[in-house]
């Protein structure tokens, strides 16, 4: 592949019709899901250049086109990537290997009607992070975590030498370890801190083969008996941070387990499902994925009967919580149920109009959290 090719040559623009510009109806339709594909990796030319020419009637639906339009970006910038390599360009290989990571992620992430490819692609989001994690600036180390027969797919960051607090990140639904937790893993690492990113039983590599299970600390059990076997780990100085659905899983591991874990971070996430059906088809369909279940009846009978932290002890440990007011898969009444559920120190940081994981406001939310581990930890 020539460079031209991978900026967007001649074959690329023939294909579009020559119009460098997202239609205005997909602008429209798809403008929920920018701002997370902007600050998890890919710039406003990447969306152009995968969006363009997609064909997509509705937002709940028809993710093919979407899912091979990405997937399309992200096997030119493996391309570009293997090039930079070739040539001993450390920087660039990783830039190009680190965005082909994010667009395969992002055709994959909503993509739920065709299991197979959705499960092949996901490999590939590790498969070209693999790739970049050697010309990263700092140490990552790929673990294994044994839980209940197998093991758990993860990394270990780190930045310098000696025995250094650390914190989980726990996946959401529908995030990546290797994108979305990369991201906020780094903010941790550059404020001395180590961290942990892994895929449990649902998440990452494992969603659509290995079901998610209710009692998630169970697997977060064995992921501190692997970090206490780390020598560069000091196992009294662990924290716990979860995005969206994971936020639910950090808080209620963070209860059952006040002993090992000193603080928890909750972005965006629940005290209960309870409201399963008047979610969108998309996290609906999420839902059913990772738990393995076939039907909406039986999911939200799990939902409104398992999914919450009604007999779960009352979390100790400190804990911020940061929502937004106008979230649609997590209500607002809901971050607050589980603001008085937790009986220890707590923060909450919410924003006015703000939609799930509130995105946009990113820029304030991502140091603050940060901050606000390190200080607890440190």
């Amino acid at each position: 592949m020539s460079v031209q090719t991978a900026r967007g040559g001649a074959e690329e623009r023939g294909r579009a019709g020559g119009a460098n510009t997202i239609p205005m109806k997909t602008l429209e339709m798809c403008e929920y899901f920018f701002p997370r594909l902007l600050y998890f990796g890919l710039d406003w030319g990447d969306l152009v250049r995968a969006l363009k020419g997609v064909r997509k009637a509705t937002l709940h639906e028809d993710w093919d086109d979407w899912h091979d339009q990405f997937a399309r970006l992200a096997r030119l910038y493996e391309e570009a990537g293997a090039d930079a390599e070739a040539s001993g360009k450390r920087a660039t290989a990783r830039l190009w290997f680190t965005k082909a990571s994010a667009c395969y992620h992002f055709a994959e992430f909503m993509y739920f009607d065709n299991p197979v490819v959705k499960i092949e692609t996901r490999k590939d989001v590790t498969r070209t992070f693999e790739r970049a994690r050697p010309y990263m600036p700092c140490s990552i180390e790929p673990m294994e975590i044994p839980h209940a027969g197998r093991s758990l797919p993860g990394y270990l960051y780190r930045s310098g030498g000696g025995e250094r607090p650390c914190v989980i990140l726990v996946n959401g639904l529908d995030s990546a370890k290797e994108v979305e937790l990369h991201a906020f893993a780094m903010e941790f690492v550059s404020r001395g801190l180590s961290a942990l990113v892994f895929d449990g039983p649902g998440q990452g590599l494992l969603a659509g083969t290995v079901p998610m299970v209710l009692d998630f600390e169970r697997v977060i059990g064995d992921v501190l008996s692997a970090l206490h076997r780390q020598e560069a780990v000091d196992g009294g100085r662990i924290g716990i941070f979860g995005v969206s659905y994971g936020g639910y899983l950090a808080a209620r591991s963070a209860a059952l387990h006040p002993r090992d874990i000193k603080a928890c971070i909750n972005l965006s996430g629940t005290y209960d499902v309870d409201n399963f059906l008047k979610m969108t088809i998309n996290v609906r369909k999420d839902l059913m994925f990772v738990f393995g279940v076939k039907s909406e009846d039986e999911m939200n009978h799990i939902a409104q009967s398992r999914v919450n932290l009604r007999d779960v002890p009352r979390l100790a440990a400190p804990l911020l919580t940061i929502h937004g007011k106008e979230d649609g898969v997590f209500p607002y009444a809901s971050c607050l149920r589980l603001m008085n559920w937790a009986r220890g120190e707590k923060a909450l940081i919410s924003y006015d109009g703000e939609r799930h994981a509130a995105i946009n406001c990113f820029a304030d939310a991502v140091p603050r959290l940060a901050d606000w581990m390190a200080e607890k930890l440190v």
